[in-house]
């Protein structure tokens, strides 16, 4: 057969699942003789278990059997008659760059595997979808997978009575920027993935603010500058973990709203302006001071002696920089007291010092530990530790971990600033290490 007639060739389900699963039995013959092993000296024969990958390459041989199977890039343009004789037990299928552009195959696939929970369509280029159309045989899925296939909203939208089971929809890289119409029905969606596209907008994002059962949202990857919740709202009733890394939020504002969803514990940040004009570890304690039900964030666990530590430094930092009217603050000064009644109170200097250790990675991990004021200036902080270590602080650069439970390390750059602006707190660490390590 030439090349043009074997690439027209239309390849059937069945057919490129023979191919990548089912075993080739003299091959198989000749891989179990190997597997017995003759010691010379004994000439003791012992047969060699099989292990990892081997024994589960062996197990879905059998067609029967088959329970997730991936035929990417197989080129599969019909669906037999008789999968599901065959193939019974498929609940997780892979059609990922199949060229499918019509939903009637998908539907006939369903047809076929009747207990099919999982499928996934990546990189093929669906036809859109212009009103409500309902895909028999299709009611048991759980997972959709449409990532790359250049599809709008609207045609989701419109086949969602299709899947009245769906709890988990990806819908990546699709340059998806708005949702047209309102986004309805989905009453057991739990996951709704979609990173990567053109989102800028967060009331475009609201429009997903109903769904009942939303537990899980991931929108990195957009354009999203802002978030906006009005304060006591019952929008996203059920979100428990939003992922809002890689977009363009640039206010501290959005994540104060952030603390309005009544379930939030879980959340994906970085890589946002606001995050990195104040690097990790101090945005992670004000993150965390300003989002109260917060226990983990960007895949780091919240222990309770680090929101201690966070939500003191944040009190301290709010007072000093007049964000006093924040209502997170207000509502935390109730817990840590008000640090302009404390001031009030300090008869001396030495009531308002902070105990800091320095740590000197130059001359050999010698640490120092310092009670230092608050509003020291970062570039009177090194004149001290250029005296304490006899450095040149010109050539060395100074870092922070502001707690013990932190588990971050955050360069300090701006000599104008204070040790309370950094979020200095009581043992804070001051790590200073070579500019030009040699």
């Amino acid at each position: 057969m030439s090349e043009k007639e074997d690439a027209s060739r239309e390849i059937s389900f069945l057919e490129a699942l023979t191919e990548r699963y089912n075993p080739n039995y003299e091959q198989l013959k000749r891989e179990e003789e190997e597997l017995f092993f003759t010691n010379s000296v004994t000439k003791y024969t012992k047969k060699v278990e099989m292990v990892g990958m081997e024994k589960i390459g062996r197990k879905q041989s059998d067609l029967h059997n088959l329970v997730q199977v991936s035929l990417m890039d197989a080129k599969v343009s019909l669906i037999d008659q008789d999968i599901g004789d065959k193939c019974p037990n498929l609940k997780e299928i892979d059609m990922t760059r199949n060229e499918w552009k019509e939903w009637n195959i998908v539907e006939s696939l369903g047809f076929q595997t009747k207990k099919l929970e999982i499928l996934t369509l990546n990189g093929n280029l669906m036809n859109h979808i212009d009103s409500p159309l309902v895909l028999n045989h299709l009611s048991g899925l759980k997972v959709l997978v449409l990532n790359r296939c250049q599809l709008n909203w609207n045609t989701i939208q419109n086949v969602e009575k299709s899947f009245p089971l769906l709890e988990e929809l990806h819908f990546c890289f699709n340059n998806l920027s708005s949702f047209e119409d309102k986004v309805e029905g989905f009453n057991n969606l739990h996951l709704i993935n979609l990173d990567n596209n053109s989102i800028s907008d967060w009331s475009q994002v609201m429009r997903l603010s109903k769904l009942p059962s939303l537990q899980k949202l991931m929108i990195s990857d957009n354009a999203i500058s802002s978030v906006e919740l009005e304060e006591g709202t019952e929008d996203f009733s059920s979100l428990k973990s939003l992922s809002i890394s890689n977009n363009k939020i640039d206010s501290w504002t959005s994540i104060d709203h952030l603390n309005r969803l009544k379930k939030l514990d879980t959340l994906r940040c970085l890589s946002n302006p606001i995050i990195e004009s104040h690097g990790i570890s101090l945005s992670r304690q004000f993150v965390i001071a300003r989002i109260k039900l917060l226990n983990n964030l960007n895949g780091s666990a919240v222990r309770p002696q680090e929101r201690f530590d966070a939500e003191k430094a944040f009190v301290k930092w709010s007072f000093s920089n007049d964000s006093v009217q924040n209502a997170r603050y207000l509502e935390l000064v109730t817990t840590h007291g008000a640090p302009q009644q404390e001031k009030k109170e300090a008869q001396t200097l030495a009531e308002d010092l902070i105990n800091v250790r320095i740590t000197d990675m130059v001359g050999g991990s010698e640490t120092i530990s310092k009670k230092l004021p608050s509003s020291l200036m970062i570039s009177n902080f090194k004149i001290l530790c250029s005296r304490l270590f006899k450095l040149d602080m010109s050539n060395q650069r100074l870092f922070l971990k502001v707690s013990k439970s932190s588990p971050f390390v955050d360069p300090i750059e701006d000599d104008s600033r204070n040790l309370s602006y950094y979020g200095v707190v009581e043992d804070s660490e001051f790590i200073i290490e070579n500019k030009y390590p040699e």
